[in-house]
């Protein structure tokens, strides 16, 4: 289903592309200032190539926010597993000493009373 959402959009955007190139086949001089290059393109072609040098541009920007919040989680990551790692030491731990009391408990409830003895039938 999800590969339906990104396929839809992916179609839709390719046949836009498709007319954008069939109507737009008239060829343009681009003069790229600063050298004595002129070249001579089809208008779609400055088009696109405008285009993918903007969604180049775009990526080359969000990279570094995207490995900051990489990061950031990496080391979100390790801090839960310190966090839980110390918690399960805890709980354990905890499980030890309230055993420790339920056997002193019992070994307190089974030993012989200091005030009372026995009573033996002469």
């Amino acid at each position: 289903m999800r590969r339906l959402f990104v396929l839809i959009p992916a179609l839709i955007l390719a046949l836009g592309l498709i007319i954008l190139s069939v109507a737009n086949r008239e060829t343009v001089l681009l003069d790229i200032p600063g050298s004595n290059l002129v070249l001579q393109l089809p208008l779609f072609a400055v088009f696109l190539a405008g285009v993918f040098l903007g969604a180049l541009l775009a990526a080359i920007l969000a990279f570094p926010k995207s490995v900051r919040a990489s990061l950031a989680q990496r080391q979100s990551e390790k801090r839960a597993r310190r966090a839980e790692l110390a918690l399960s030491e805890l709980r354990a731990q905890k499980a030890e000493e309230q055993t420790a009391k339920k056997l002193v408990a019992i070994d307190n409830a089974q030993a012989p009373r200091h005030g009372s003895r026995p009573q033996t039938n002469p």
